[in-house]
């Protein structure tokens, strides 16, 4: 992440690393090998880190000071209704098996970086605005 800091494009790399992240979940679902399975669950997990700190970077960088903590509040409620996602995976697994959910999981995060990569909006043109300092009076 350190690495990543200044690169000029965090958008393009967010995307790239999270539609990654999707390939490499995938991955993890159809893998009959266990050292093959551990290698993708490990990049799976490094890959979803990198994407959700460029994120949430990319969401203190954008947002004025005096609205800071309040987008930060719906950003970790969003992070908390994560189990309303859990219940029908939880189903779909109970029906279809984990291979499958976890096929269907990773597909759907591509699908979701592919979306979000082509609108070519705020997060593909993000380009962090230099610091400037006024001076005091």
């Amino acid at each position: 992440m350190a690495a990543l800091s200044n690169h000029p494009r965090k958008g393009v790399v967010m995307l790239t690393i999270g539609m990654f992240s999707g390939i490499t979940l995938a991955g993890f679902a159809i893998s009959p090998w266990m050292p093959l399975t551990l290698l993708m669950l490990a990049i799976t997990g490094l890959t979803q880190e990198v994407t959700m700190a460029m994120g949430q970077t990319m969401v203190n960088l954008t947002v004025s000071n005096e609205f800071r903590g309040r987008i930060m509040s719906v950003y970790m409620l969003l992070w908390a209704s994560s189990p309303l996602v859990m219940l029908p995976a939880g189903v779909f697994a109970d029906h279809y098996g984990a291979p499958a959910t976890i096929m269907i999981s990773g597909a759907l995060v591509i699908a979701f970086f592919l979306i979000s990569g082509r609108r070519r909006g705020i997060v593909w043109n993000f380009q962090e605005a230099p610091l400037v300092l006024s001076p005091s009076a």
